[in-house]
């Protein structure tokens, strides 16, 4: 048993004891978002579609030809024994937004949230991923104050792991973690900034660069779209209202499915199974599901919480959804 859990250490985090590299972007596409596309199902307001396209993320992907990097489309098929099973399309981006607002005693905030699906993480030996699986996400959280100017940037896997809160220059001073410094934070072996400053002007987004097979969060900055247009060969993602998800057209039929499990299982990604995850990570962090991607929903619809800390105590305490105790959680004073 010593031995076990002593291999498990070795493998999460042998990639947390280094200086992070810096990413090859030779063969990098930048995927932006275009109009969004509503429709009579799921309705969205005309000042929604506008504040979706304004703060749309922006993804540079290391090494975009292989087709497990590429942002897709998710989709349904059916297979043997009549069972039902989600993939993703990697010939086909799309972008799910969702909008939903909180209020504090500092004021109403709304947070803008972006949801964008990968082939896999793949199996590979060198380099070992443990997080190796099927149909992985990724969210981008947009806060906004009630000027509608952003002060947080939030970003994690759609499994709730490698979780990572970044302020703006339009955050109150008042709001930030006791000691808090203005510098690059190491998260999972990652360096990332400390802060991000939204210039004056139009056509600002926060470019998120994303490690290739692992989709890992490399680096947040705010970019003109005009200037990463020109620096990269552009992917335009549709953005779709994310009900799209549990109403997606099974291939081939007429019926509809959704991308999540809705039985014992449910709230889960269907085929998102982490076989490493399961076997290193779950004997201590007590869930047979950890790292298994799911939809980011309140605990009634999931089987268990969009919790994004892996200590079992603070389940609660750490569930994303629950936007305000999130991030007092977290130490941030919204």
């Amino acid at each position: 048993m010593r031995l076990f859990f002593l291999v498990a250490a070795i493998f999460l985090f042998t990639s947390c004891a280094h200086e992070p590299k810096s990413l090859s972007l030779d063969q990098s596409r930048a995927y932006v978002g275009s109009a969004l596309v509503s429709s009579t199902e799921f309705k969205t307001p005309k000042e929604d579609e506008e504040l979706f396209a304004k703060h749309c993320p922006i993804f540079v992907i290391e090494d975009e030809n292989k087709s497990y990097n590429k942002i897709g489309e998710p989709k349904i098929k059916r297979v043997v024994q009549d069972k039902l099973e989600a993939y993703v399309d990697s010939t086909s981006a799309k972008i799910y937004t969702q909008k939903r607002t909180f209020m504090t005693e500092k004021g109403t905030y709304t947070n803008l949230i972006y949801r964008v699906h990968f082939e896999k993480v793949p199996y590979m030996l060198m380099p070992f991923h443990v997080a190796a699986g099927k149909n992985v996400g990724l969210l981008v959280v947009v806060t906004l104050n009630d000027k509608n100017l952003p002060v947080l940037i939030t970003t994690v896997h759609t499994c709730g792991c490698y979780i990572s809160i970044i302020p703006t220059n339009h955050l109150e001073k008042n709001a930030f973690p006791v000691n808090w410094k203005p510098v690059p934070k190491y998260r999972y072996g990652e360096k990332l900034a400390g802060i991000l400053n939204y210039p004056g002007g139009e056509g600002n987004h926060p470019t998120i660069y994303l490690r290739k097979q692992t989709h890992r969060v490399s680096d947040v900055f705010i970019e003109d779209k005009e200037h990463v247009e020109q620096k990269f060969d552009i992917v335009k993602m549709e953005m779709v209202p994310i009900e799209k998800l549990e109403h997606l057209k099974i291939v081939g039929e007429d019926e509809k499915a959704s991308l999540y499990y809705t039985d014992l299982n449910k709230g889960y990604v269907r085929n998102a199974l982490k076989p490493f995850e399961f076997l290193f990570i779950s004997p201590w962090a007590f869930d047979m599901n950890v790292g298994v991607d799911k939809k980011y929903a309140p605990s009634r619809e999931l089987h268990s919480r969009f919790y994004t800390s892996l200590n079992v105590a603070y389940r609660q305490e750490s569930d994303m959804w629950n936007f305000v105790r999130f991030l007092k959680f977290w130490g941030w004073n919204l």
